[in-house]
């Protein structure tokens, strides 16, 4: 069945406001940057937003991520066995 909008899951706790980030990146607040970007370009009538949805565990985050990389640090490129 094909559905005109795309599902979206997606709730506020997922990201950190923009406005208070101290780092150097914004990736914390990713999800909530594209969510305000989707609203304000008028595109929310093509998804259809899910905030009702519990977090993911151990196991579902390793179905896309090797076990052995998963405390990889990004910053120096070396693995870092768990």
């Amino acid at each position: 069945m094909k559905y005109k909008r795309l599902h979206t899951f997606y709730n506020p706790k997922m990201s950190l406001d923009p406005e208070k980030l101290t780092g150097y990146t914004q990736t914390p607040a990713k999800p909530k940057l594209l969510m305000d970007f989707i609203e304000r370009k008028g595109l929310s009538e093509y998804f259809l937003v899910d905030e009702d949805f519990p977090p993911f565990d151990k196991e579902d985050f390793y179905m896309a991520h090797k076990r052995k990389w998963w405390t990889t640090s990004s910053i120096r490129g070396r693995q870092v066995e768990s």
